[in-house]
């Protein structure tokens, strides 16, 4: 995300400088509000200073419901929104950037590295994962106050809506999803 790169130190000009024949994935997810809720819950569980070997005391659902600040949600949506914007109008990256929705990965990983793998060139290979969706609850299991924050979330506010645009350096075959400004996001006041 763009703010690893802030922590860094790193501007994405710079990045493709030091990199100038690099292709990029961007794996984004389409549900902002499961992508908060992900990360809240990784934040309370202290996920990632988890050591290798260690086990969590307590898994995404076992925790009590979320009380969400709606300026936070808000703020975490439109932080997204800024970044995908910044990403998509950025040419220099044009036709080496390829855009991937989690959603697919969890869905179907095979399909997604295979779309990868053409669009880096290489012959697909079969792919498998031993990893597991951690959080099963709907958001109004998971949201203590869901009523208060309902109405931004009931009509696909928090949701990325993407159209698919050819890739130049790939087969016809395989696309390539950026946001479409006019809809991301679409409700937010930004």
């Amino acid at each position: 995300m763009d703010y690893q790169l802030t922590m860094l130190g790193i501007s994405l000009p710079q990045l493709s400088g030091c990199f100038p024949n690099a292709r990029y994935m961007v794996l984004y997810r389409e549900d902002l509000l499961q992508q908060y809720l992900s990360w809240k819950c990784a934040s309370h569980l202290w996920l990632w200073y988890m050591r290798r070997g260690k086990c969590y005391r307590q898994t995404p659902d076992q925790l009590p419901p979320l009380q969400i600040s709606l300026s936070e949600l808000t703020s975490f949506c439109q932080e997204h929104l800024h970044f995908y914007r910044n990403l998509q109008a950025w040419e220099k990256i044009g036709g080496r950037v390829i855009w991937c929705r989690y959603e697919d990965l969890v869905e179907d990983p095979q399909l997604v590295c295979n779309r990868l793998f053409e669009f880096l060139g290489f012959s697909a290979v079969h792919v498998s994962t031993q990893l597991i969706k951690m959080i099963n609850r709907k958001p109004r299991e998971m949201i203590s106050n869901f009523e208060e924050v309902a109405p931004l979330i009931s009509n696909e506010t928090t949701k990325l809506k993407l159209d698919p645009t050819p890739l130049s350096a790939a087969s016809a075959s395989t696309r390539r999803r950026a946001p479409h400004n006019s809809q991301l996001l679409n409700g937010l006041q930004l």
